[in-house]
């Protein structure tokens, strides 16, 4: 409980005005709540001693006043803390999102969509909103109710106040056994909707897979699977919550019980007032609530400490890639990239790439092939510090790329990977991708040279056209065209192309290059491609086997070889060949 309320502590003191509102009317809540019985004393108490009609009157309107007080205080602490569930809500799953977003693609690697987006919703909205202001301040309102109403009765009678708080050890010890297992119900019902959510995302992302398999049925096995569990996880939870909730409220009525058998005595033997009986049974009903309450406490405490617990575990991965602390500059007129015996491992063993040295200058394209896993993709992803090298040092310009501001770095790179990504948005909004230097004249400038424009005829609001999630309503090639315009958009002075015009046919793809290297010519370009022509375009083509570079020069130098690349771009013939 310490670590969730530890958690909490760094959200709440950004809001420390609501709080100490919260805090303030809480005390004055449960001191007005206590003071309630206490009147009821003095009335029962006057009318037996025989209170004129205007005495009672007055106590009467006291009594009346209270309530009233008490009714417009307790609107105030309620829309207090619902607002601040909302508002803590937000800052939640806003800082995981921002914080999420800011670690390796390795770290996507080991926690799945579905998970994370239980995370992210479930955890924060069903089990950690309303406890982390209504719950924790509720059991505080309820703490001090219980304070003032022990306190009151204490002064009244001290022997029978001793009886009615008798339950309380009993409490304890419920509270003491049932903490444990609800942690690990709560944790296994989370568990479970990640599942669930995994299954969804999976399914709906490979729909297509699906139906050309005619799977729908087996898919609809997995999801209902995973559903039963998630039920019998659910009501395994509910019958704990069940077991405790009614045993911590039903305990404290005990209270009552005892109120009537030992004060009832007490008033026959004449040591116990009516009005103090009244106002015994009276706190001892009013405090049946609060308890009540701090049981709500224990059950959702538990479940919050689990969802906290799930984010703190979020928490534990820092960002492999850092911003340095003083940025170099280092031009943006053109860029000159240089690889010096750079080497990288994904999972600290294997090497994807082993001591790789090459220099792409301005205007120059560098086309890297080779076998499938052969550490291509892998010079690209190092390139806008996806990841770092674990060894060798990548230089622009002659700086250490982890010198240089990452926000400016990536502004001048145009990436496009080999499987084009998509956003649920229109066209438009995914080429200009929420960069406010990209104008609509650049929209269609970069659209023109990506060979998009010629598509939008065919779609009915051209820019507009509003696209599925992965862009599924598009071909292609039509998404591989609106992610090459989105790259070029930004006018970027590198250009990192991971095999993305396979999908384009061979005249669309020299109408790209002609126009691309007209209208930048000064564009150093890293180019994955397994096209003839493409490739022969390039100023040098470096070949890859096993991490290494095994080859290296123009396509000429390179045939005359008679090596691998030989091989392979005779390979590559015949397959264009037979696919025409």
């Amino acid at each position: 409980m310490r670590e969730l309320l530890s958690w909490l502590w760094r959200f709440w003191r950004k809001f420390p005005k609501p709080l100490a509102l919260i805090l303030t009317f809480s005390v004055v809540n449960g001191a007005i709540r206590a003071a309630y019985p206490y009147i009821m004393k003095y009335i029962f108490d006057g009318i037996e001693a025989g209170f004129d009609i205007s005495t009672l009157y007055k106590y009467v309107g006291v009594l009346l006043g209270v309530g009233v007080f008490a009714y417009l205080i307790y609107l105030v602490l309620q829309g207090t803390r619902a607002y601040m569930n909302m508002r803590l809500e937000f800052r939640f799953r806003q800082y995981m999102f921002e914080y999420i977003s800011k670690l390796s693609p390795s770290f996507f690697n080991r926690y799945s969509t579905g998970d994370l987006v239980t995370r992210l919703t479930d955890d924060i909205t069903e089990k950690l909103a309303w406890f982390s202001c209504s719950g924790v301040f509720r059991t505080l309102e309820a703490f001090l109710m219980v304070a003032f109403g022990v306190v009151a009765m204490l002064t009244i009678n001290a022997k029978l106040t001793l009886f009615a708080i008798g339950p309380l050890p009993l409490l304890v010890f419920i509270f003491i056994k049932t903490a444990t297992i609800l942690h690990k119900r709560f944790d296994a019902v989370q568990k479970a909707i990640s599942r669930i959510n995994d299954v969804m995302e999976s399914c709906f992302s490979g729909i297509k897979v699906i139906k050309a398999y005619n799977r729908e049925n087996a898919q609809k096995d997995v999801f209902s699977d995973a559903v039963e569990h998630r039920k019998k996880m659910e009501l395994r939870s509910v019958y704990a919550h069940g077991v405790i909730h009614a045993l911590w409220g039903h305990v404290w009525q005990l209270g009552v019980v005892i109120i009537l058998l030992v004060g009832g005595k007490m008033v026959m033997d004449g040591t116990l007032t009516i009005g103090e009986f009244v106002a015994f049974d009276t706190y001892v009903l009013m405090l049946i609530y609060p308890m009540f309450d701090i049981g709500q406490f224990v059950v959702s405490g538990r479940r919050g400490a689990v969802s906290v617990d799930r984010l703190r575990e979020l928490e534990k991965y820092q960002p492999e890639i850092t911003q340095p602390e003083v940025p170099v500059p280092f031009g943006t007129n053109g860029l000159q990239i240089e690889f010096e015996n750079v080497s990288f491992s994904y999972d600290g063993e294997t090497r994807a790439l082993d001591k790789i040295s090459f220099t792409a200058r301005p205007g120059e394209m560098i086309a890297l092939v080779g076998t499938i896993g052969s550490g291509k993709s892998t010079v690209l992803n190092l390139v806008p510090r996806l990841f770092d090298p674990t060894g060798g040092t990548i230089k622009i310009n002659g700086h250490d790329l982890k010198m240089i501001s990452l926000e400016e770095l990536r502004r001048v790179i145009g990436y496009v990977p080999q499987e084009p990504l998509l956003f649920s948005d229109t066209i438009e909004n995914n080429v200009v991708f929420h960069r406010d230097w990209v104008k609509r004249g650049t929209v269609e400038e970069s659209s023109e040279i990506a060979q998009l424009s010629s598509e939008l005829s065919s779609f009915k609001e051209g820019f507009a056209t509003r696209v599925g999630a992965r862009g599924v309503n598009l071909s292609g090639g039509q998404k591989q065209r609106v992610s090459l315009a989105r790259a070029l958009a930004g006018t970027p002075k590198l250009l990192l192309l991971d095999d993305c015009t396979a999908s384009l046919d061979a005249v669309t793809e020299r109408k790209l290059w002609d126009q691309l290297n007209t209208v930048m010519p000064k564009t150093t370009c890293l180019l994955v491609s397994h096209r003839t022509n493409t490739v022969k375009r390039a100023n040098q083509i470096l070949v890859f086997d096993q991490g290494k570079i095994v080859e290296r020069g123009s396509h000429e130098e390179l045939i005359a070889m008679g090596g691998l690349y030989k091989r392979l771009y005779e390979k590559q013939l015949l397959i264009e060949a037979v696919h025409g």
